[in-house]
């Protein structure tokens, strides 16, 4: 929709100077300036049931999520961050003849009009070396980092064993 309306608005801006009149509104700069304000990755991303499952004792903690891409354009998510632990990444589970290794990823990609879910023995959050105790029933800010540079503030909901056992 919008290249056609900056098509359209060339070929105003090309009729008016054969015409000799004047076109204030649409001009090759307006289109670029409306281009540039196109979403980003972190407006193309919906957020649902956002959760980390909790356990005593300081132990890695996991944090799940499902992510929507509602926009046309595949989103890449490359890292996350929170000021609650020391290290967080992206993992997954992978399995490999009777044997399951967690292994990082560097990136994820979101087709368009998809969804990916982050679940236990799947792709997850990583959460390492909590900055402090969590409450079993707290909630923790963690930041998603986009390709293009965007970021998304999410709230991860904590829950105990009995809470996170409805979603595995």
């Amino acid at each position: 929709m919008h290249s056609k309306i900056c098509l359209a608005a060339a070929a105003l801006t090309a009729c008016a100077s054969c015409c000799g009149a004047a076109l204030l509104m649409f001009t090759p700069t307006a289109c670029s300036a409306a281009a540039s304000s196109a979403a980003t990755a972190a407006q193309a991303v919906e957020i649902k049931e956002a959760w980390i499952r909790w356990l005593p004792g300081g132990v890695p903690l996991a944090g799940y999520a499902t992510l929507a891409n509602v926009s046309d354009q595949p989103v890449v998510l490359t890292s996350a961050t929170s000021d609650a632990f020391r290290d967080l990444s992206l993992h997954q589970t992978l399995r490999s003849g009777g044997t399951v290794r967690m292994s990082p990823l560097e990136r994820l990609s979101i087709a368009p009009h998809t969804t990916l879910d982050f679940e236990a023995r799947g792709i997850h959050l990583m959460l390492m070396q909590p900055r402090e105790t969590l409450d079993p029933r707290g909630q923790i800010p963690i930041t998603l980092h986009f390709a293009d540079g965007s970021s998304l503030g999410v709230q991860f909901q904590v829950r105990d064993s009995a809470g996170a056992a409805m979603r595995d």
